[in-house]
């Protein structure tokens, strides 16, 4: 029997596809857009200027924002502008206080769970 290649892998969601949300946190602005699973853009990038005091809380509170706009996903993959280990920030000095020590994979995760169930997460430095 001959193995169907064309047929699309099905992610957990049920969709033919595994979009992946995109975001890259920077001291100026936080950009957002979906990449299929190839690492091509779906639509446009979404960017917002990061909060003055841009505190844990105030940066995740924008990426659930772009979360809730721009499309349904299964990834999340972040490039942050401080050290990060293994989704935990040992310090980020263009962002604002309480980043050292703080879980960003793991909070940000559990913040998104109710968006697209428990994401794949990556982090990085970038």
């Amino acid at each position: 029997m001959k193995k169907n290649t064309d047929t699309a892998r099905k992610s957990t969601r049920g969709r033919a596809e595994s979009p992946t949300l995109a975001i890259d946190v920077g001291g100026s602005g936080i950009k957002a857009m979906l990449l299929d699973e190839q690492g091509k853009a779906i639509g446009n990038r979404t960017r917002v200027a990061t909060p003055k005091k841009a505190t844990p809380k105030a940066v995740i509170g924008v990426i659930r924002n772009f979360a809730k706009s721009i499309g349904e996903f299964d990834r999340v993959s972040v490039g942050f502008p401080g050290v990060i280990k293994d989704g935990l920030v040992y310090s980020a000095p263009n962002l604002g206080k309480g980043w050292s020590g703080f879980e960003l994979e793991k909070t940000l995760a559990r913040r998104l769970s109710a968006r697209c169930g428990w994401p794949t997460m990556r982090m990085s430095r970038d």
